[in-house]
């Protein structure tokens, strides 16, 4: 649907059918689960003319497939968080990240390009690669599910809950855009502000509270690299400490 909405010619496939392949296809995209990637290609190696590429979208796996064809094959990985088939992300502006033969990658490019999308030539694959994407993209859905149950706890309704959330994740993703990921750091960590953090703690117990804190000591390393001071580090840290060791001797 995003395909055509940006003008561009693309037929959707869904399970095996193998019949009717168009004669004028310049690109096969395999949207399909990892460890079905090479086993599929090996199949519609034979149905598709060699001068048609194959992709996949599979950010673990290498790029290049030996078919019988000779066909040049490529991963078309896009940077895109797909959470529902109802209500499709925006493509325009996102990266994807193309590798594999030439002629894969190029007509791979002009297909991005057509979407609006931004392609990225790099030899990016692998669980390292695959490991950078997967902490961002749903480390930040989990951590929007703490607040929200934070949230909840204060008696605000869903959809203004969804609302409140979107907005200030979205803010948050236009600042390492601008201005690079440690910049783009803000709040009270990164300024040092140890009574805040202190209250934060003291309002949060059990489950919630040691969230809390593992997410601060994390936040608490990238505050260094964005210009926190060894004395303010310490002092945050002490905090974080005590709070810990004051949960785990109410467990105890």
């Amino acid at each position: 649907e995003r395909a055509q909405d940006a003008g561009v010619l693309a037929e959707l496939r869904c399970g095996r059918s193998e019949d009717e392949v168009p004669e004028d296809a310049g690109l096969l995209v395999l949207a399909i689960p990892d460890g079905a990637v090479a086993e599929r290609m090996r199949a519609l190696d034979a149905l598709y003319e060699r001068s048609i590429p194959f992709v996949h979208v599979a950010g673990t796996l290498p790029s290049r497939h030996a078919l019988p064809s000779g066909r040049p094959t490529g991963g078309m990985h896009p940077l895109i968080s797909f959470a529902s088939h109802e209500n499709l992300p925006r493509l325009r502006g996102r990266t994807f990240t193309l590798r594999g033969d030439p002629e894969a990658i190029e007509r791979a490019r002009a297909f991005v390009e057509q979407l609006g999308g931004q392609p990225l030539v790099r030899e990016l694959s692998g669980p390292r690669y695959h490991a950078a994407a997967a902490i961002l993209a749903n480390g930040s859905v989990a951590l929007a599910a703490r607040a929200a149950a934070l949230l909840d706890s204060l008696g605000i309704e869903e959809s203004e809950r969804n609302l409140a959330l979107a907005g200030l994740v979205e803010s948050v993703s236009d600042n390492p855009r601008l201005l690079g990921p440690i910049p783009a750091l803000t709040g009270p960590i990164v300024r040092g502000d140890t009574q805040t953090i202190e209250a934060h703690l003291e309002a949060l117990d059990g489950q919630m509270r040691a969230d809390y804190v593992a997410i601060a000591r994390l936040i608490l390393g990238t505050a260094l690299d964005a210009g926190l001071s060894a004395e303010a580090h310490r002092e945050l840290l002490h905090s974080l400490e005590k709070a810990t060791a004051g949960e785990r001797s109410q467990t105890d």
